[in-house]
């Protein structure tokens, strides 16, 4: 085995792992109420500045990019409750 294959091979576990933490966290939030959505939300939005404001920029971008997500799926998700209306 040449040292491009360990490369490659590490790289399809890291991207493997990466896809399924991605659909581990969609699947727990259309698993929210419209509630438990918002007030995640709102523990997002309040957390992201804070950790950027102590320099934590990593989980600041963390936090972002989860907040995207729920909002992604809150928002554009068939089936999903917006306003008490069923979504699409």
């Amino acid at each position: 085995m040449y040292a491009g294959a360990i490369v490659r091979g590490s790289y399809e576990q890291g991207c493997a792992g990466k896809l399924l933490k991605a659909e581990q966290i969609k699947t727990k939030y259309l698993a929210m109420s419209e509630k438990d959505a918002a007030k995640e939300i709102r523990g997002l939005e309040k957390d992201m500045p804070q950790a950027a404001k102590n320099l934590d920029f990593e989980r600041a971008a963390g936090l972002r990019d989860e907040l995207r997500k729920l909002r992604e799926v809150v928002l554009f998700e068939p089936g999903r409750f917006i306003g008490g209306k069923r979504a699409l």
